[in-house]
């Protein structure tokens, strides 16, 4: 049977905050430091990671989001972080300031109409948006400064309006997402 790897996110597409987030990517490949950075077209939060789900739950899920109402809203994208830590650095992340408890309850809301379908709910939802995955230690103090700088600079706003159900296809070059169905807000 074939499975698709599957979530459920919101994209940013917002020429303001792409272009910043595309700046501070710049920044840091100016440095040398061993990152892969996540393309433009790529940038989003993951409100729900589903895994592997075999093809024919593909249309139960729809149908499970298809419930999911919610407002248009605006989040500030503002600030950046690292996870874990700054000693072992592994993911550079941006932050979501004002609208992140909007961002919660929509992320709480998929969570309670796919636990119906036996998804399990995740404990701490942190949203975040993934800009770059650190492959070494390399110039990792440069980063840490380029990091500060960028520490409370704000990126801009993003309308959040729609979320989707996302397919991704692992490549040597990276992933390649496509959406598989779109739920817009009422």
């Amino acid at each position: 049977m074939e499975r698709i790897r599957a979530f459920i996110a919101v994209d940013f597409n917002n020429v303001e905050v792409v272009n910043g987030i595309l700046t501070l990517q710049n920044k840091i490949a100016s440095i040398g430091a061993d990152i892969k950075f996540v393309e433009k077209e790529n940038l989003h939060i993951t409100l729900k990671f589903l895994g592997e789900v075999p093809h024919d739950i593909i249309t139960n899920i729809q149908k499970a989001l298809l419930k999911v109402k919610f407002k248009p809203f605006s989040v500030t994208v503002k600030g950046v972080g690292v996870f874990p830590n700054s000693r072992n650095i592994r993911i550079v992340w941006i932050s979501i300031e004002e609208g992140v408890n909007k961002l919660i309850s929509l992320q709480n809301n998929i969570e309670e109409k796919l636990s119906v379908l036996g998804f399990k709910r995740e404990k701490n939802f942190i949203p975040h948006l993934t800009i770059g995955r650190i492959k070494s230690g390399r110039n990792r103090d440069k980063l840490i400064n380029i990091l500060n700088e960028f520490r409370d600079f704000t990126f801009g706003e993003q309308l959040i309006d729609t979320f989707h159900l996302k397919r991704s296809i692992l490549t040597s070059k990276g992933p390649i997402y496509s959406n598989l169905y779109s739920i817009e807000a009422t």
